[in-house]
């Protein structure tokens, strides 16, 4: 479970909702401190209030895992560029992208996006799928090139929905727990 001045947020993407997908069955699977927020307008997302509502997340004194998927990846490094590095003891990054992804046209304003932030050494670590239909793998593979770490490859994941049976995901669960194990 998340330690005592831990907490453990995961973030949401375009179109989804906290209990969607594998986010309470991670959470769920973690325990303790878990906050899942619901990101505004999901269906029409705005880059600021979004990243306001993931900021407000993240805010406090506690140490913090986060975990984002697709578009709340974005989210997720936004808002910690407002966050004291010192307190980040992990990022789980699924399906990520720093850049337009073309089946989505629609978040193009979302993401006319800054240069990557530097995390400054923050383990993170991304998760992608060789057939992800609405985020190419290869855009999965720039954002991890742009952090600095390997691309861990889930065979066959799609875009890690629910409506493909993705309601647990075992490979995020790891990688919390891994970050938790050297916090």
């Amino acid at each position: 479970a998340v330690a005592s001045g831990m907490r453990l947020v995961i973030l949401h993407g375009y179109g989804a909702l906290p209990t969607s997908h594998w986010f309470t069955w991670l959470g769920d699977a973690i325990g303790g401190d878990v906050d899942i927020p619901a990101l505004p307008d999901t269906e029409a997302p705005r880059r600021d209030a979004w990243v306001d509502a993931a900021g407000a997340a993240m805010a406090g004194d506690d140490d913090l895992v986060v975990v984002g998927h697709s578009l709340g990846t974005v989210a997720a490094l936004l808002a910690l560029e407002g966050v004291d590095r010192a307190r980040i003891r992990g990022i789980v990054l699924v399906a990520p992208f720093w850049e337009s992804v073309p089946p989505l046209p629609e978040l193009d304003g979302f993401l006319d996006l800054p240069p990557m932030p530097d995390l400054a050494g923050a383990p993170v670590v991304v998760i992608a799928s060789d057939d992800d239909p609405i985020v190419p793998p290869e855009l999965s593979a720039r954002a991890a090139a742009m952090l600095g770490v390997p691309v861990q490859t889930v065979p066959g994941a799609g875009h890690f929905l629910d409506r493909d049976g993705w309601t647990t995901l075992p490979a995020a669960r790891d990688a919390v727990l891994g970050m938790l194990a050297r916090a």
